[in-house]
């Protein structure tokens, strides 16, 4: 799937998942007509979706005031919801986050954290 960017006559903007190649020119909701906005960038990360709760990164609620000692400390402050989500505020918050406490993103992309290796990592076999 897909996003896909759709814009009204008021400038609402529309963000709709399809299968590639089945995004539709138009859609109706509400009674409102969107057409496809081809300037936005489709692959781009939402605004709508910072901030972001992440159980992945996040810690047992015992330890929220440990790891949020942690984050300062490696200059990234960030907080924690009940449950101990760590809560990143935007994708530059996220890439520090995730490399301050040395996690990874296993489907990155371009600007986010990435596994750091050395050729020695994978062994003599590794071509």
């Amino acid at each position: 799937m897909a996003r896909f960017v759709y814009i009204n006559d008021d400038d609402k903007v529309l963000e709709l998942f399809y299968p590639c190649g089945e995004a539709p020119q138009t859609v109706t909701q509400d009674g409102v007509e969107y057409r496809r906005d081809y300037s936005m960038r489709q692959g781009a990360s939402s605004d709508s979706m910072w901030p972001m709760n992440s159980a992945a990164a996040g810690v047992h609620p015992a330890q929220i005031s440990e790891a949020m000692a942690h984050a300062e400390a490696n200059g990234v402050p960030t907080s924690f919801t009940a449950d101990g989500d760590a809560i990143l505020t935007d994708k530059a918050h996220r890439k520090a986050y995730l490399n301050a406490c040395g996690l990874h993103d296993r489907n990155a992309g371009y600007g986010d954290p990435t596994p750091k290796f050395k050729d020695s990592d994978f062994g003599e076999n590794y071509a």
